[in-house]
């Protein structure tokens, strides 16, 4: 009697293809889709760098900036990540871009979240940035070569923080670390250079 195999369907990530652009763009996704809340978005194309704006609010699971590639999250727009492990790896550029509206990256499902590589988060000198968690039993590892610099809020006290990498208050704007009860885990760099202001609140 001959064996019945199982034939599974293999999740396939949706890669940028290169060049800068829009995400609301399919064509410039390689399964001509956007990037949905069970996958991973990779920026990553070899050749020319990338510059990928967000101009539509998105939930995606993981994320991947590779070297050489940045992804603009535009003003009064949001990237939500609801996977269950991962978070975002950055080699890259990321920036949270608020001028007048709230610009965020929000941490959902009661997951934990780890923002690694050895890339740059960048927040605008604005106070309508915020990275925070949708339920308040999300957490945020900002792992050991990572940056998170710039100005608004982090956490909201909705998000518990884990840091061995750089939080760095860098403009004229504060930086404001409010975390869950728990407060922040701190291994690595909090630094407010140049008379910058970083604001923690346990």
């Amino acid at each position: 009697m001959s064996g019945v195999g199982v034939l599974t369907a293999q999740v396939v990530d949706p890669n940028w293809l290169g060049g800068n652009g829009n995400w609301s763009t399919n064509s410039q996704w390689s399964n001509s889709t956007l990037p949905g809340n069970s996958q991973r978005a990779v920026i990553n194309s070899s050749g020319v760098p990338s510059i990928v704006t967000l101009d539509v609010n998105a939930t995606i699971a993981q994320l991947q900036v590779g070297a050489t590639h940045s992804l603009v999250i535009a003003n009064n727009r949001s990237l939500t990540l609801s996977g269950g492990s991962g978070g975002i790896t950055n080699d890259g550029a990321i920036s949270l871009n608020a001028s007048a509206n709230l610009t965020q990256i929000i941490l959902a499902g009661g997951n934990a979240f780890t923002f690694s590589g050895t890339g740059v988060l960048s927040l605008s000198n604005h106070s309508s940035n915020r990275i925070y968690g949708s339920t308040n039993t999300e957490s945020l590892t900002n792992a050991s070569g990572h940056t998170i610099q710039g100005s608004g809020s982090l956490g909201l006290g909705l998000l518990a923080i884990s840091n061995a990498g750089l939080i760095q208050a860098n403009q004229a704007t504060a930086l404001v670390i409010v975390p869950t009860a728990t407060g922040v885990a701190n291994s690595g760099t909090l630094s407010a250079p140049n008379s910058a202001t970083l604001k923690r609140q346990n």
